[in-house]
């Protein structure tokens, strides 16, 4: 069972999972931060896709991709830094 991720950790870590954000269970306007790292665990290809596609959900709510790179030499983490815009 995954641990849910609470407003509060989010914005200490500013990090979230991409599982998190696609199954609804967070909810970003409220983040105090521009930019926030989106990360995604997994293989390589389940670990890429769910990044791409928190990555799409984001920019449909005014938030734009600054980078994406897998972290470490771990290439079963891929992190995404998004930009809230406006």
């Amino acid at each position: 069972m995954r641990k849910i991720e609470t407003p509060q950790e989010i914005a200490q870590k500013r990090t979230v999972t991409a599982d998190a954000l696609l199954s609804g269970s967070v909810d970003l306007r409220m983040y105090p931060h521009r930019h926030v790292a989106v990360v995604s665990h997994g293989n390589a290809a389940m670990s890429l896709t769910g990044v791409i596609a928190a990555v799409e959900y984001l920019c449909q709510w005014g938030w734009e991709l600054v980078s994406l790179t897998n972290v470490g030499n771990n290439i079963t983490m891929m992190c995404a830094v998004m930009r809230r815009t406006g």
